[in-house]
């Protein structure tokens, strides 16, 4: 990044002005310095993931329809489920049972 190149050039400068080499920074002091810098300065696996999140909130804004029209969208036309406001359903378990005891007793009544 721009900031570790400037951090190079002055080490070189200092290097060359002085008339000494300075040792390597070791894996030690690069956590240290990187954990100071804090989660802003670099990301996962080292890549900056920050641009991402601004063209999500890009196109949402550009698909949000104005507050006074009234008709909707094609965007909102082409939604494959209704938006529900009475909250999460079961986790399905229930619905299971009761259909294996509507099949089974479908099929005690083949029996009979």
């Amino acid at each position: 990044s721009r900031q570790d190149r400037a951090r190079e050039a002055e080490r070189r400068t200092y290097e060359e002005t002085n008339f000494v080499r300075l040792p390597k920074e070791s894996k030690k002091e690069r956590a240290k310095r990187k954990a100071a810098e804090g989660p802003r300065a670099g990301g996962f696996g080292g890549e900056d993931f920050r641009s991402l999140g601004e063209g999500a909130d890009r196109i949402a804004r550009l698909t949000k329809r104005s507050a006074g029209s009234s008709r909707a969208g094609a965007l909102e036309k082409s939604r494959k489920r209704a938006f529900t406001e009475d909250g999460p359903r079961g986790d399905g378990v229930a619905a299971i049972g009761q259909n294996f005891e509507k099949r089974q007793k479908k099929v005690e009544g083949w029996k009979k």
